[in-house]
């Protein structure tokens, strides 16, 4: 019995698939992270994009009524955004010099799953102020 034990210890056979076996969910869940990490990033440049490409068109004579510039906020937007919950805030203003602008701003959330949980989501948030030409 003895015997059969120290062979038994010395016996390094499977070691390295109970090793992978060990490592393998910190792997798939950091697999999961960055992937979570790229939609993040993938969605927030939709929008950045959307935000900006709808700025050029405010800062242009004439400028665009807000119905249009919504419009526009919407065909830049990827089409995995525009299914979402992302909206167009558009506010109008003076400065203290007399120069009208337009701020645009959007608030939105970004989900995160790991499969099989939902971890919630990341706020995100985009902003802009055209000065209007006269």
């Amino acid at each position: 019995m003895i015997r059969k034990t120290a062979t038994l210890a010395r016996d390094s056979r499977g070691a390295a698939l109970t090793e992978f076996a060990l490592i393998l969910p910190v792997l798939i869940t950091l697999l999961l992270g960055v992937l979570n990490m790229g939609v993040y990033f993938f969605a927030k440049n939709s929008v950045e994009n959307a935000i900006d490409e709808v700025a050029r068109d405010a800062a242009i004579f004439p400028t665009p009524s807000q119905s249009e510039m919504q419009t526009i906020f919407d065909d830049e937007l990827l089409k995995t955004e525009a299914s979402g919950t992302v909206t167009l805030s558009i506010q109008n203003g003076t400065s203290s010099n007399g120069t009208k602008y337009v701020d645009l701003s959007t608030r939105y959330s970004i989900p995160v799953n790991l499969v099989f949980v939902d971890l919630g989501s990341i706020p995100a948030k985009a902003e802009r102020r055209v000065y209007l030409p006269e």
